[in-house]
């Protein structure tokens, strides 16, 4: 089974976020763009293995905080499935 590679970059904000995820995965017509939607899909929805990759984190987060709550989320959903790998530029 190969490994679906999820990459973000230049995310300016939670909205960027959902926007690249939505290019990159497709999301349940339900999706509602928001932290436990996120976390309903990647725990339960999303096919893996998974591996995301967000190579600007440090400067996405420094222009708007508010992303660290969706590293958070990306996080709690790794803890809770072992075919999801993240990892932060």
């Amino acid at each position: 089974m190969s490994v679906k590679k999820i990459v973000f970059q230049k995310v300016a904000s939670p909205e960027a976020f959902y926007g690249q995820l939505k290019q990159q995965v497709i999301l349940p017509k339900s999706f509602g763009a928001n932290l436990d939607a996120l976390f309903d899909f990647l725990s339960t929805d999303l096919e893996g293995p998974a591996e995301f990759t967000w190579q600007t984190y440090n400067a996405d987060v420094s222009a708007d905080p508010e992303l660290r709550s969706v590293r958070g989320v990306l996080l709690a959903a790794m803890a809770e499935r072992k075919d999801i790998k993240v990892t932060w530029g």
